[in-house]
């Protein structure tokens, strides 16, 4: 446990090394007494390290194998929402398919999400997975309407941040200048990240 801890705290730091290296030592532990959700658990976490290191394709796979066996153990939840954070990166890469059945997923079954599919209060950050993959797909009318649903319950400053990087990329996709700025004027944020290319993932 506190092997996974340290974990933790350094990939908040973004400290990737030593994050794998706690993760690591904590899986050993973990096997050692056969804590087989533990190990799932700390696989997903583990694959953050790697998403840091811009090792995608082997973080969405271990993502997968945790995902896969937490379903297993009958954690629908827990699978769902570490299927989700696998979105992004399929976007990216054009795997629709897969994305979509990984959205669905995660908006069905993560506990984050009303039936209708609306967020339940707290989780509205969660349309950041959302809108992802509308606006990386162009359906940008749809990737509009999670941002308006997002908007008015965006208070913190990590919130903010997230939500000025999905505004930007929305007027990425929709054109011209003007557009931007009109963003600019609605989401200051956006002026940090004016200059600040979009990530390509291999």
């Amino acid at each position: 446990i506190i092997y996974g801890q340290a974990g933790g705290i350094y990939s908040s730091q973004c400290l990737s090394e030593e994050a794998l290296k706690a993760f690591g030592m904590a899986e050993l532990y973990a096997t050692r007494i056969g804590d087989s959700l533990r190990i799932y658990n700390i696989w997903s976490n583990k694959s953050n390290s790697y998403f840091y290191q811009g090792n995608f394709k082997e973080g969405v796979e271990m993502k997968e194998r945790a995902a896969d066996g937490q379903e297993r153990m009958g954690y629908v939840r827990y699978a769902a929402q570490t299927r989700g954070l696998c979105v992004e990166w399929l976007s990216h890469t054009h795997q629709w398919d897969k994305a979509k059945r990984y959205l669905e997923d995660y908006v069905k079954h993560s506990g984050y999400f009303q039936p209708d599919g609306t967020a339940t209060p707290g989780h509205e950050a969660c349309y950041d997975i959302v809108i992802v993959y509308y606006t990386e797909k162009g359906e940008m009318d749809s990737a509009r309407h999670y941002m308006q649903k997002w908007m008015p319950h965006v208070k913190a400053i990590g919130d903010k941040h997230a939500f000025a990087l999905r505004k930007r990329d929305y007027y990425y996709q929709v054109g011209p200048k003007d557009s931007l700025i009109s963003a600019l004027i609605d989401c200051p944020h956006l002026f940090d990240l004016l200059h600040t290319e979009r990530p390509v993932h291999n």
